[in-house]
């Protein structure tokens, strides 16, 4: 990511993730980049001020860079956004309450909508692409489903 955000001071990035542990890490990893930096709050990082506002194509200051859950992103639109729809395990997905733990917040439907809808240009989204496309996964995790269909076809790359 840093040498995206390097190689044009106007373009703006959203990093988003389903839970805020998954956010945590992230932010932390990001520390070794530069891109965040310690703080003494409770997260233990914030977004580093060289990274956090920035002049659009219009010339109005923006925010440049924004690591968050979905909600810290309604409303929001970042040129390019990263999402991870990282979740992986081995639970049973046969009944509702198991699916429920299963796949937890990729089941809901309005907060993928959020998620994915928050760039202007480019959606990378990260992901156990076995576990969405799992048999128990079909019902569950349809809107993923189609999404990872048509990465997989002329609009998109799947690996």
């Amino acid at each position: 990511m840093r040498r995206l955000i390097d190689h044009d001071p106007k373009l703006t990035f959203g990093v988003i993730a389903f839970y805020s542990a998954q956010v945590d890490e992230i932010g932390q990893a990001m520390i070794d980049t530069g891109l965040t930096e310690r703080a003494p709050n409770s997260r233990g990082w914030r977004v580093a001020e060289a990274w956090s506002t920035t002049f659009n194509h219009e010339g109005k200051r923006v925010e440049r860079l924004r690591i968050g859950t979905v909600d810290a992103f309604q409303g929001k639109e970042f040129d390019v956004v990263f999402l991870s729809v990282t979740r992986s395990n081995d639970l049973p997905g046969g009944e509702d309450e198991q699916q429920r733990r299963k796949f937890g917040h990729l089941m809901l439907e309005n907060r993928l909508c959020v998620a994915m809808s928050r760039q202007q240009r480019v959606l990378v989204a990260a992901g156990d692409l076995t576990f969405v496309l799992a048999e128990d996964a079909r019902e569950p995790l349809r809107a993923l489903r189609a999404f990872a269909e048509l990465c997989g076809g002329d609009h998109g790359v799947l690996r």
